[in-house]
């Protein structure tokens, strides 16, 4: 009787614990980052070096809760789109967030350094293409690392 009590008990975790992963999945798929400010811009030692501010924004109808442990957002890496390059990146390590429906956290100031001929070619096809800047906004690809139950993940948001 006892095997079947802790069997039961085992399905029902196991259960539990499934159901809670795809939950989590789908909220953080659908997170999105917000650009806050851009500040302290200067050139050092052939970089481009600057401040982004941004924020982590739960689109979803349901509250975004990591405490457990089971998950941490490792990571946050800035890519160009077009290139595939990384840009930025910067740990964050947050197993302990709390994102309301419909609202956002911010995330730590992230130090940017891009070398100035990357920063130059960007620029050139700004200009050459006569881009606006929200299409220039459109290239950066946000990509977090995030670990839940024992596994890696990258999400791009």
């Amino acid at each position: 009787m006892k095997k079947y009590i802790i069997a039961s008990g085992l399905i029902v975790a196991g259960s539990y614990l499934y159901q809670e992963k795809v939950r989590l999945e789908r909220i953080i798929d659908n997170l999105k980052i917000i650009i806050r400010s851009i500040k302290n811009i200067s050139i050092k030692k052939g970089n481009l070096i600057f401040d982004l501010n941004l924020s982590l924004f739960n689109p979803d109808e349901e509250d975004l809760i990591l405490s457990s442990g089971f998950v941490k957002i490792k990571k946050l890496n800035i890519k160009d789109s077009e290139t595939n390059k990384i840009l930025a990146d910067t740990k964050l390590n947050m197993n302990r967030i709390e994102i309301k429906s419909k609202d956002s956290i911010d995330i730590p100031t992230i130090r940017i350094y891009l070398p100035l001929l990357e920063a130059a070619s960007i620029a050139l096809q700004f200009i050459s293409n006569s881009t606006d800047v929200d299409k220039l906004m459109e290239r950066l690809e946000y990509v977090l690392e995030v670990k839940y139950f024992g596994i890696e993940h990258e999400v791009s948001i």
